[in-house]
């Protein structure tokens, strides 16, 4: 599994990939702050099986996206998107659904890859939040994950 974090949001990253290597995965935690296509490359050298991105969003609350345009979609992405998503919800509280966006970290990945933005770039109180929360918003990502590795196509999410 490749795990790329944004700068400041190391503490969160960090808890996610003890979770996640605790499940039994080998986590690869990329938090240089690289572009979306250098982080792409990495996944795709490591022959990651999951990418997920945990960065800061632009929108209010909090959202996962994975990889869409008109005419295709990453069902695997979309679902867990969406197992991750409902997860957080019980966490940070309910939002938005899974976007479809043509991210390069999505668009540029051979696995099924996700952003995960828990708070909106700029939100202070929801940056508190999420800090304040952090070890409950990791578990609730590991357990999306999982989840989805349980049962990858499982369109019943």
């Amino acid at each position: 599994m490749y795990l790329a974090v944004e700068p400041g949001l190391d503490a969160l990253g960090e808890a996610v990939r003890r979770g996640l290597a605790g499940a039994g995965a080998l986590v690869v935690l990329d938090n240089s702050g690289s572009a979306d296509s250098d982080l792409a490359g990495s996944a795709n050298s490591f022959e990651a099986d999951v990418a997920i991105a945990l960065r800061t969003g632009d929108l209010p609350g909090h959202r996962c996206s994975f990889f869409a345009t008109r005419s295709f979609r990453s069902e695997a992405g979309l679902i867990l998107a969406t197992r991750v998503e409902d997860e957080l919800g019980g966490v940070l509280g309910e939002s938005g659904p899974p976007a479809g966006k043509t991210y390069a970290v999505l668009r540029e990945t051979r696995m099924p890859a996700i952003v995960c933005a828990p708070v909106c770039a700029g939100d202070v109180d929801g940056m508190r939040a999420v800090v304040g929360a952090a070890a409950s918003v990791a578990d609730a990502i590991v357990r999306g994950v999982r989840s989805w590795a349980e049962a990858p196509l499982d369109a019943r999410c």
